[in-house]
């Protein structure tokens, strides 16, 4: 289908799968089994799609339960973006966990976000970042890509999308002038809608509700252009007002423990 991307739903080695539907502190078995699928990115799972991404020419971002590099510590909800000569350009774990689910309370967030140049196949270069599912739903996330040059976002979700959460995908092209593509596990895990936002926040593609593959196809020229000419993005922005942005109090209005009851550790 001469895609220069394929990207997968998050946590693709297990399937966004829980192996606890029910915590129960007595019987902590069925967690301690779900964490050992855990995988590292020296992993012969990581080794294939560098393989296949050699094999087909074509640039992969796979996603995982990653195993931490420091044993004692939880693992990480993560993508490693590989392009077409199999080599890791970019590697990413998830910053906003979902820490009020039972799977995700288990996970350890990432410290930043990244961007990565990816060069397809007929000689593009362009600038791409990710976000993971909830990440979405955090306007920073994107902003900070942005901020780091990112012209495609890909984002790996998990999660029942509605016409708000849609909107959000728009929205964060939209506001930050550039590309935003994501992949979401169909019926019956979740509900599709793997779509992709233009540059000026149109509609390029949608699964709608069903399974199926999308392809997202985007004009880098006519991205670059567009972006010399808007005034959203980083054109019209004052940072020097935006202090309480990285006020470290949190607001008493809002709670923050997670699924297990307790404050959130990391």
């Amino acid at each position: 289908m001469n895609a220069d991307i394929a990207l997968m739903p998050e946590m693709w080695n297990i399937g966004y799968s829980s192996l606890f539907p029910g915590y129960n502190a007595s019987h902590e078995q069925p967690v301690r089994d779900w964490l050992e699928l855990a995988v590292d990115r020296s992993s012969s799972y990581i080794a294939h799609f560098r393989a296949l991404a050699l094999e087909l020419n074509m640039a992969i971002g796979v996603t995982y339960l990653e195993k931490h590099a420091n044993g004692t510590l939880p693992p990480k909800n993560s993508l490693t973006l590989i392009d077409r000569l199999g080599r890791e350009i970019l590697h990413y774990s998830k910053v906003h966990t979902c820490d009020w689910t039972a799977l995700e309370a288990l996970t350890y967030p990432g410290n930043k976000f990244y961007v990565a140049t990816l060069t397809t196949v007929m000689n593009v270069s362009l600038q791409v970042g990710v976000m993971i599912c909830y990440d979405r739903e955090q306007p920073e996330s994107a902003r900070i890509l942005m901020l780091q040059g990112a012209e495609l976002i890909l984002i790996p979700n998990a999660c029942f999308l509605d016409p708000i959460r849609l909107a959000e995908l728009q929205v964060r092209a939209f506001e930050n002038a550039l590309v935003t593509a994501m992949v979401n596990y169909p019926a019956p895990l979740y509900n599709g809608w793997s779509s992709g936002y233009d540059v000026d926040g149109h509609l390029l593609n949608t699964t709608n509700d069903q399974s199926g593959i999308v392809m997202i196809t985007f004009n880098m020229t006519r991205t670059r252009e567009y972006r010399m000419t808007t005034i959203f993005g980083d054109a019209f922005r004052r940072p020097q007002r935006y202090g309480d942005l990285i006020k470290f109090e949190k607001m008493s209005d809002f709670k923050a423990t997670n699924f297990y009851g307790r404050n959130r550790l990391f």
